[in-house]
């Protein structure tokens, strides 16, 4: 988890909640890909060309929510976070998608993304698993206000882990249930 906020002169400084720059890369790939005006929503999002050069850079969050936000709204993709996750893989994101990669069961690669989540992003982005009755509830709860950048990143987490949990349990595998923190079926 994250840090307190500081205490300056009297006053609270919140710190700035990061996400390492592969959080955000399979959005720009795909943007790309299509030919999406991807670097001029980057510079309007105020993520400079130097923040998204490594892998394991930092961004800040809400410049990377702004930046999927353009990107959803202005290049007309509602679906932004289906589409993206549909051709993403957890394992390209980095050094968290490495330990991923590591897990021998379904198990143990949801134990590692929960315990994890926060080395992707930083300050109130969570990962946690409960027991319910004979059932494994997997919860997410991403940092950040109700925005459509927030919604179309929680849309792409949610449909990123159930692509991946196909690959180990079939291509036919559904959840039970999907509950979604903004009402955001539409977007599904």
């Amino acid at each position: 988890m994250g840090q307190s906020p500081a205490i300056v002169s009297g006053r609270c400084e919140a710190p700035i909640p990061l996400a390492r720059n592969n959080a955000f890369a399979p959005f720009f790939t795909f943007l790309d890909n299509i030919g999406a005006p991807t670097d001029r929503w980057l510079k309007q999002s105020h993520i400079t060309a130097a923040r998204v050069s490594g892998q394991e850079s930092m961004v800040p969050l809400y410049s990377g929510y702004q930046f999927i936000e353009l990107a959803a709204g202005l290049g007309h993709l509602d679906n932004l976070g289906v589409l993206v996750a549909q051709r993403a893989s957890a394992f390209d994101l980095g050094a968290y998608g490495a330990a991923l990669e590591r897990a021998t069961t379904v198990g143990e690669y949801l134990q590692i993304g929960c315990r994890h989540a926060s080395t992707l992003c930083s300050w109130g982005t969570r990962f946690w698993l409960s027991n319910e009755g004979n059932q494994l509830r997997i919860n997410q709860h991403l940092t950040g206000p109700d925005t459509l950048g927030v919604r179309v990143a929680d849309v792409y987490t949610l449909v990123l882990t159930i692509s991946m949990l196909r690959r180990f349990l079939g291509q036919e595998w559904r959840p039970g249930e999907i509950r979604l923190r903004y009402g955001l079926e539409s977007l599904l």
